[in-house]
């Protein structure tokens, strides 16, 4: 446990992607580093009606999605263990790890699973969320690959929902958020996967048109390619006061410039990193690539 004024509740604080997350204040933060130690806590905080928020790694804008005021915030980022199954078929995960780091653990197994788009998302908000994955065409969200749930339900006891037991549970897990309980580990469906091409495409403002025309027929076609990943965005920078468009794209095969994202390349650029790389690479914001210019 940690109090205000302490450096660890400082640096706990200050590791939100948000403002908002950030300058909530509570009372103490929890920092357990194992299923036991939620078991313990938990009733005792249930049972005294204390404000509680769970937090993994703290990605969600909104405040107090993961953190509370005048309350107890747990930070699971010590339960981050990663393990895989004698079968490379399932992958152990704690509730606390980031994406990039299960890449990372992966990536020398020639194994994946579906998870996050960017590797600093942790794992236990985007997968009780449902969760969209460069993977999602092919598995279906995040929540749909996992077989089993760990959790520490509000009287302590710590039990498992799948399949054939608390199934109910299992499907309320599977993209209903964190009211059931606290999850402390997910198993997922492993599959083999080796590189994958991709990285962004930078376009002027004034290409929206045929920006979004290659983007609806992408999404839109007959015989959607199962390997495609896109993720669009615009972009304001307020040192110049213009706007940018960021095109993410993603081919889940080692293809160089594949034909799915013809229509997109064709359309002038100021700037790409798309390249034949692996998900964890990919995962890390582009650090590592290279952009052409």
């Amino acid at each position: 446990m940690t109090l205000p004024g302490n450096a660890t509740y400082a640096t706990i604080l200050g590791d939100y992607w948000s403002q908002q997350e950030s300058a909530l204040q509570p009372s103490c933060i929890l920092t357990p580093s194992t299923t036991a130690q939620i078991a313990t806590a938990l009733p005792i905080l249930t049972q005294g009606q204390c404000p509680l928020a769970i937090k993994g790694q703290g990605h969600a804008p909104a405040s107090g999605f993961a953190n509370v005021q005048n309350g107890v915030t747990i930070d699971m980022s010590g339960l981050n263990s990663v393990a895989v199954s004698p079968g490379n078929d399932i992958v152990q995960i704690g509730a606390g790890n980031a994406w990039l780091d299960v890449y990372e653990y992966l990536n020398d197994l020639g194994l994946a699973v579906a998870g996050g788009r960017n590797g600093a998302v942790g794992v236990g908000g985007l997968t009780v969320g449902g969760g969209i994955s460069h993977f999602s065409p092919r598995v279906g969200f995040v929540c749909d690959t996992v077989v089993n749930f760990e959790i520490v339900l509000a009287s302590g006891e710590v039990t498992n929902a799948n399949a054939t037991s608390n199934s109910d549970l299992f499907r309320a897990l599977k993209g209903g958020a964190n009211n059931f309980g606290i999850v402390t580990r997910f198993d997922l469906q492993a599959f083999h996967q080796g590189e994958i091409w991709g990285g962004s495409l930078v376009h002027t403002i004034d290409q929206r048109e045929a920006v979004f025309k290659a983007f609806s027929d992408i999404a839109g076609a007959k015989d959607f390619d199962e390997n495609t990943s896109l993720v669009a965005g615009f972009i304001y920078n307020s040192s110049t006061k213009g706007w940018i468009i960021g095109n993410g794209v993603v081919y889940t095969e080692p293809v160089e410039n594949p034909e799915v994202f013809a229509e997109l390349l064709a359309i002038p650029r100021v700037s790409d990193s798309v390249t034949i790389t692996n998900l964890s690479v990919l995962a890390n914001e582009g650090k590592g690539l290279d952009p052409k210019l």
